[in-house]
């Protein structure tokens, strides 16, 4: 039994949906559903039944809501107390989205050993709004993700400029195109990443402007949008720097015209917080790898 299961199960049972649930912890649809019917498969019994009414908890689920509760709420009690620098040992947090972290996180990395030995450093890895809601709330002492950002709660650097691109296979009528809009996706089937990313957000309103219906279907994984172009299964939109690492041969990375489709990466920290010396290090050992 996985803490993420529990977060997901502990996620569903008080939003009271598996939709709600999803968006609250940045995951899709599918994937939420997947992690219960792992935990169900695990525990050999269903915690939920699935009614026209809603969703009801089994009794089962029942048993192991308060459980689950409790496993949460003392693991979030340490977190925070290690977080906080007990024993004089600070941590440093950060979150970083997708395609950013072979691109931007290596040398800060090793900055940031050099430089604090003994401090451990945590990094996690999620989706545009869940990197700002962590810094947001102090979970995370330095994000990088994607714009565009809520200035008014967070500090923001700019820091790369890219683009997101549509990925398709040699035969693929899209192949010979040296560019793409959005307005020409209609009836073209996609693969996106989840909807807590900014660019999903971003393409879904160029296509209503345009509009167009996307035949979409979300997935948590960059790798997985390339391997369904490489099978003609869908075209993907990734990231330019997920697509320089992921794609082969046989593949082709067209770029988007549209202006709104651009992949501008932003380094981020909570506003009205000061750093620790710490999260210093590892903030500047960024600017100066980037510089």
């Amino acid at each position: 039994m996985e803490v993420k299961q529990m977060r997901h199960f502990e996620a569903i049972c008080r939003c009271g949906s598996f939709a709600k649930a999803a968006q609250d912890c940045y995951i899709s649809a599918q994937g939420i559903s997947l992690s219960i019917n792992r935990l169900e498969d695990e525990i050999g019994c269903r915690v939920f039944e699935r009614t026209q009414q809603g969703i009801i908890l089994t009794d089962a689920g029942s048993y192991l809501l308060p459980k689950a509760e409790q496993v949460l709420r003392i693991l979030d009690e340490c977190a925070e107390h290690f977080s906080g620098g007990a024993g004089g040992l600070r941590s440093v947090s950060v979150m970083l989205v997708r395609g950013t972290v072979e691109r931007f996180a290596r040398k800060p990395i090793e900055l940031f050993k050099e430089h604090c030995p003994d401090v451990p450093l945590h990094l996690h890895v999620g989706s545009d709004k869940e990197c700002e809601k962590t810094v947001m709330e102090g979970s995370a002492d330095v994000g990088m993700c994607a714009g565009p950002v809520d200035t008014q709660a967070l500090n923001a650097r700019h820091v790369y400029s890219g683009q997101n691109v549509l990925i398709v296979n040699e035969s693929h009528p899209f192949c010979n195109k040296a560019s793409i809009s959005v307005s020409d996706l209609r009836g073209v089937p996609i693969a996106i990443m989840n909807g807590s990313m900014n660019s999903t957000r971003a393409l879904f309103e160029l296509a209503k402007r345009s509009g167009i219906i996307l035949d979409y279907s979300y997935i948590d994984d960059p790798r997985l949008a390339v391997y369904m172009a490489e099978m003609g299964l869908r075209c993907g939109v990734i990231n330019s720097i997920s697509a320089e690492k992921l794609c082969t041969g046989r593949l082709r990375s067209i770029p988007f015209e549209d202006e709104e489709m651009n992949w501008d990466v932003f380094l981020i920290t909570r506003k009205g917080e000061p750093l620790t010396p710490e999260a210093k290090v590892f903030r500047n050992a960024v600017v100066s790898c980037l510089n």
